[in-house]
């Protein structure tokens, strides 16, 4: 994975770099000998990225993030539309339907929390702010929930890697991938 976010930043910093005249393109190595010079020209990307203005910080973490779909498919579909379906108590009693990737994202993202337990006490997904978001606050094994149950209700706390997961979607901007 390290290599994987070096290579996207690479990718990054040499095309910021690229609209300079005063830097070289980054090359990737095929051979292990090779390898120091990289990461020094990597190093000099950045540098150069920098220079130009890119906020490399902004980019590490988006390389890191967590997306939507990855959110939806790994946590959402799995565990939270058993009840969160056209039928079950999570849209008759908390008005939030997750039965589809877009009814999901369309029901989460600035929206402001609804139903019998959190209506009026919050936005559900808050992009660009976790702890500000109800929706993380109910699923993060951490933090007791702002209004109503935690969740999911009835089963086994989300793992602190499930947490996270979502954290970094919503952190990174709660973008709909």
């Amino acid at each position: 994975m390290r290599f994987l976010k070096m290579g996207v930043l690479a990718c990054a910093a040499a095309a910021a770099a690229c609209s300079s005249s005063t830097t070289s393109p980054v090359t990737v190595p095929v051979d292990a000998e090779a390898i120091p010079d990289a990461v020094a020209a990597v190093q000099d990307a950045v540098a150069a990225s920098r220079d130009a203005g890119v906020d490399v910080a902004a980019l590490k973490e988006a390389a890191a993030a967590s997306t939507f779909t990855q959110v939806y498919n790994n946590i959402i579909s799995p565990i939270c539309v058993q009840c969160h379906n056209p039928g079950g108590i999570g849209v008759s009693m908390g008005h939030l339907d997750m039965s589809t990737k877009a009814a999901a994202f369309t029901d989460l993202v600035g929206v402001e929390a609804a139903g019998i337990a959190c209506g009026g006490k919050g936005v559900r997904v808050v992009a660009g702010n976790a702890n500000n978001s109800i929706l993380y606050k109910k699923v993060d094994p951490g933090q007791p929930a702002p209004c109503g149950a935690k969740m999911p209700l009835g089963l086994a706390p989300l793992t602190e890697a499930q947490a996270n997961e979502i954290e970094s979607w919503i952190n990174a901007g709660a973008l709909n991938d």
